[in-house]
């Protein structure tokens, strides 16, 4: 899960505060616990789209490196990404850097999908060669 430290201290922050709390951190995973409090702290700002669009896409690079393992061999892989934080459209920007890093992983395809449940949405960021053949030779009716 691609920004799953910040998806978990806006998960505690919500419950603990019962009221407004922010909705995007822009932090990586790996920041320093100090930089997650004075964010919280703070009062809620607003987001570039390229930052966010940054910050969770090094987040799901981050994902993928963890599994560049050959044992992964012709399996799917599947990110959970905080997509919501945009507008749909937006995500394009960064698909083909995606597409770039997921290029050597073995996986047969890897997705990110939002973590959003009542409007799913989701990039197919690989697919391999096989699974392309298979999809454009469709058996006649």
């Amino acid at each position: 899960m691609a920004q799953s430290r910040e998806q978990q201290r806006l998960g505690q922050e919500m419950n603990e505060k019962k009221g407004v709390v922010p909705g995007y951190l822009g932090l990586p995973d790996d920041a320093p616990e100090k930089v997650f409090k004075e964010r919280l702290a703070r009062s809620r700002i607003m987001h570039s789209a390229e930052g966010a669009l940054t910050v969770i896409g090094k987040g799901i690079k981050s994902c993928l490196r963890k599994k560049d393992h050959p044992k992964y061999a012709g399996h799917d892989l599947l990110i959970e990404a905080p997509l919501h934080s945009l507008p749909k459209a937006r995500w394009s920007r960064i698909e083909d850097d995606l597409r770039s890093a997921a290029s050597t992983l073995p996986f047969r395809e890897i997705h990110v999908v939002g973590d959003h449940d009542t409007s799913p949405f989701g990039l197919r960021i690989q697919m391999s060669r096989r699974s392309l053949r298979q999809r454009s030779v469709q058996p006649a009716d």
